[in-house]
């Protein structure tokens, strides 16, 4: 620690211009001082136009029980009063000119510089700093800095008290938590404190936007456990418990909930808030990771799928291939040329099987790769059954503004609908519609022809691979496609009126705008 006496160069102590410290008055005198240049530059170093303190202003400061030193506009100290003396244990000769900062801990002196050039800007401030006493020693004291102008005099005015014993402690520790609390309200993130009763007492804007609440929200106390899902309070007070106790440490997941009733997914992180060696609350970080894990876990089934994809097709495709070789034995056998067209007509839809089971091991293979993704329901809809229109079917999409979270083979869904509507549906089919509606736990979109519709026993059954009167590839694939994000499908028509099919799409995996609605 260097002393607070004498030149020590100029470093961080150039700062000082912007400190005031209270000019020296010797006991007996009125003090001298020295006139200020104005603060052009608060930093400057150059000039010390010497001009006496006011006596006014040396009588009223002489004699306060508290500290006060006086400085210009470059730091220099131009005068202060008795109890200044007292408390740093200096001579008047040691006071005298010296740089104001030159009298603070060095470790401070940054901050505290920082601060005071920026006066003028700012206004008045308070600090906690720690002086250098004659002896060496650490005084700490709680400062106000102001500026104080006199004619063309530019002053800046320190008034301190020492803190008593223990108070520096509690100083430092609201000071740093003032500062956290400013830094968290620069984050991205959910951060919060609690009680040790699970109460919130702090929440940063980031907070209260994530979860649709307002500052006033929080006027009356807010138990934290009202953001989760009734289903998993219990496991989230465990969790709040044992990591108040220092029993357990580590992220936890839980479905949130936000004030309107939408629910998200959120990763938290905790840890005790300790005073006096003892918990008196939690400090955490909130995310939301919906889109994460609604990847992850597209990933996982797709994964799931592929190795369904590798035991199932090489089987299929195998049988296939046995029944075309024995069509084709049997035509070599063959010389009635009814029989002869008969096994090539065979062979033929066979060879087909063959090339669809082929086409689905593309798709399935491609199932879930890229991940969801945010997808325009009508553009998708209408551009992936051009093909298939007919001048004989009409065909009414009404899905504009409704975006959902699907695989990029969302396409394939409505192609593979309206294909089975056309081979299927018989005849008669002249309409199909889609259209969606909004319900309480999601929306809807539900795809309809006016054909002869499933028959009841066969509702659940048109999903299961390899059934139907085609391939049995196609609804199979559509509702593999869909599960990818949660999005369910049935049949749900009045067999002899139509097909009808729902599409269940969770909060969440679809996003609309409001004219939509």
């Amino acid at each position: 620690m260097h002393s607070p006496t004498g030149k020590r160069g100029q470093g961080i102590e150039s700062l000082a211009g912007t400190s005031a410290a209270l000019p020296h008055h010797p006991p007996g005198n009125s003090g001298e001082g020295t006139a200020v240049e104005s603060r052009s530059n608060p930093l400057s170093t150059e000039g010390d136009n010497r001009t006496t303190i006011p006596e006014h202003l040396a009588s009223l400061v002489r004699d306060l029980p508290g500290l006060v030193l006086i400085c210009d506009g470059h730091g220099r100290i131009k005068g202060w009063n008795r109890r200044c003396e007292m408390l740093l244990g200096l001579p008047a000769s040691d006071l005298a000119e010296t740089r104001v900062l030159r009298l603070v801990a060095e470790e401070e002196r940054l901050d505290l510089g920082r601060r005071l050039s920026a006066l003028p800007d700012t206004g008045p401030f308070e600090a906690m700093v720690h002086l250098v006493g004659g002896s060496g020693g650490r005084i700490p004291v709680s400062l106000s800095v102001s500026s104080l102008a006199i004619g063309e005099l530019s002053l800046t005015v320190l008034v301190g008290n020492k803190l008593p014993d223990g108070q520096e402690a509690d100083e430092a520790l609201r000071e740093s938590e003032q500062r956290w609390k400013e830094f968290s309200e620069l984050l991205p993130q959910a951060v919060y404190e609690t009680d040790a009763h699970g109460i919130l007492t702090f929440a940063n804007r980031p907070s209260i936007e994530c979860f649709g609440y307002t500052p006033e929200d929080f006027l009356q106390p807010f138990p934290i456990f009202r953001v989760i899902s009734p289903e998993e309070r219990e496991k989230a007070i465990r969790n709040f418990m044992g990591t108040l106790q220092g029993v357990r440490n580590v992220p936890a997941e839980y479905t949130a909930i936000k004030k309107d009733g939408t629910r998200f997914t959120m990763m938290t992180y905790a840890s005790p808030i300790i005073r006096n060696g003892k918990p008196v609350g939690l400090r955490g970080l909130a995310l939301d990771i919906t889109e994460r894990k609604r990847m992850e876990e597209a990933l996982q089934a797709a994964n799931r799928k592929i190795m369904l994809l590798n035991s199932i097709t090489r089987h299929d495709i195998l049988n296939t291939v046995t029944a075309l070789m024995g069509y084709t034995a049997l035509l070599k056998e063959s010389s009635e040329p009814a029989e002869i067209t008969s096994l090539l007509g065979k062979i033929e839809k066979t060879t087909y099987r063959i090339r669809q089971q082929i086409e689905f091991t593309r798709d399935y293979q491609e199932l879930g790769i890229q991940g969801p993704q945010w997808q325009a329901v009508q553009e998708v809809a209408t551009a992936s059954t051009a093909l298939l229109r007919s001048p004989d079917v009409a065909v009414e999409i009404h899905l504009e503004a409704l975006q959902l979270s699907a695989d990029m083979l969302l396409g394939k869904v409505f192609y593979n609908l309206m294909d089975n509507s056309l081979r299927h549906a018989g005849s008669g089919l002249s309409l199909i519609t889609l259209a969606w509606k909004e319900e309480p736990r999601g929306s809807v979109i539900i795809y309809s022809d006016n054909g002869t519709g499933v028959a009841d026993g066969e509702k659940e059954r048109i999903f299961a691979y390899g059934v139907g009167k085609g391939t049995g590839l196609g609804l199979f694939l559509t509702r593999e496609i869909l599960s990818l994000t949660g999005i369910g499908i049935r049949e749900t028509g009045e067999y002899g009126k139509g097909a009808r099919f729902e599409i269940s799409i969770p909060a969440g995996c679809y996003r609309a705008s409001a004219s939509a609605r």
